[in-house]
């Protein structure tokens, strides 16, 4: 519990916001609001879970390292995660990856999201995400050179460059979960 602090005949009255004078029980006031808030908002916060983020559709993980957290606080789904290809790691088609949670919508860009392509020991390229069911995300590789018939293109066995292992697709984002 915090400290009150207690009028006494040197103490002078507080100055506000605007000049408004403030008295010692009511800066106590204000102090245990934002004690409390605080005290709130960590006792509500969601613990992080464990994710393993898999491969899905056309793509499977094999021998793929993974690695995520996700937290779901209300109805937003907090999430990071990375995949590192292996040796056995199917790769055709499009890239998907399950989401950690159930999405209230089925199809959708994620704009609170990010996603990064790493080519091991080549370089980084950025990528978005989109909801592509409820329990699903494409991954899609962002043109820096203008190569793919848009702004963007679906990720997939050579976009943005032919995965091998070692290389790394990393996600993170906020969604809405059903």
């Amino acid at each position: 519990m915090p400290k009150s602090i207690s009028p006494s005949s040197t103490q002078k009255p507080r100055i506000g916001l605007c000049g408004s004078v403030w008295t010692a029980a009511q800066v106590n006031v204000l102090v245990n609001d934002v004690i409390d808030l605080d005290t709130s908002r960590v006792a509500n916060e969601a613990a992080w879970t464990a994710w393993t983020p898999t491969f899905t559709g056309t793509w499977a993980n094999g021998n793929a390292t993974t690695t995520g957290k996700y937290q779901k606080i209300g109805k937003r789904v907090f999430f990071y995660g990375s995949i590192t290809i292996g040796t056995t790691t199917t790769k055709s088609g499009t890239m998907e990856i399950t989401l950690p949670a159930t999405a209230l919508v089925s199809s959708f860009l994620a704009p609170h999201s990010t996603v990064k392509l790493q080519q091991s020991g080549v370089g980084l390229f950025h990528g978005s995400m989109r909801i592509t069911s409820t329990v699903k995300m494409e991954i899609n590789a962002i043109a820096a050179n203008g190569s793919y018939l848009g702004p963007e293109a679906s990720a997939s066995a050579t976009i943005p460059f032919t995965w091998a292992a070692t290389d790394v697709v990393f996600v993170a984002g906020v969604y809405e979960a059903a």
